[in-house]
Formats: C-alpha cells, structure tokens, sequence
C-alpha cells in the first residue's frame, strides 16, 4: 500500500530563531496543505512591490510534516533482493 508524502504538511510564515523562542506567533494561522504548493500566491499583492515577483510582498515559509516512521512499510524479502542486484549492477558497472 502506498501512502502519499505529498499531503498533510503544514505552511506558515517563517519566523526567526529569536521569535520561536520566545514563543511569538506570526499572527497567522498555519494551513495544511498538499504539495506541490506556493505560499506567496496566497498573500495579498501590493502595488509598491517588485513586478520582480509579480508584486507579492516577499516573506519566508516554512513547511513541516510530522510522521510515525513506525508505521512506515517494511522492506519485502523481494524488495531487498531486487536492491542488492541493483548495487551489485552498479558495482560492475564501476569495475
């Protein structure tokens, strides 16, 4: 079963270390979202901006996701099999 790691990660506005420490907050609520995915096109344009990034206002985001590596699938006898003669492949390749 395969399980997409493209979804469930979370977006919010990047904020120094000095602020994360504090425990500030960006004022902004974090989103999920499902990559791939751009977080200038959800801010407002400002019409003094650069027409360098199509007058969004500059910022950066930071993206997490949280997994349980625990329930990740376990490598199948055929998979390891399969990845051995790839590496031995290669090996012969290099020889």
């Amino acid at each position: 079963m395969r399980t997409s790691f493209n979804a469930g990660w979370i977006v919010k506005p990047k904020l120094n270390r000095f602020l994360e420490l504090t425990g500030a907050t960006s004022g902004t609520e974090p989103e999920t979202v499902t990559l791939p995915h751009d977080a200038m096109i959800g801010t407002t344009r400002d019409p003094s901006g650069s027409h360098m990034n199509a007058y969004f206002p500059d910022g950066v985001w930071e993206y997490t996701k949280t997994f349980d590596a625990n329930a990740m699938p376990t490598p199948t006898t055929t998979n390891a099999l399969a990845a051995m003669i790839v590496i031995m492949r290669f090996i012969r390749h290099l020889l």
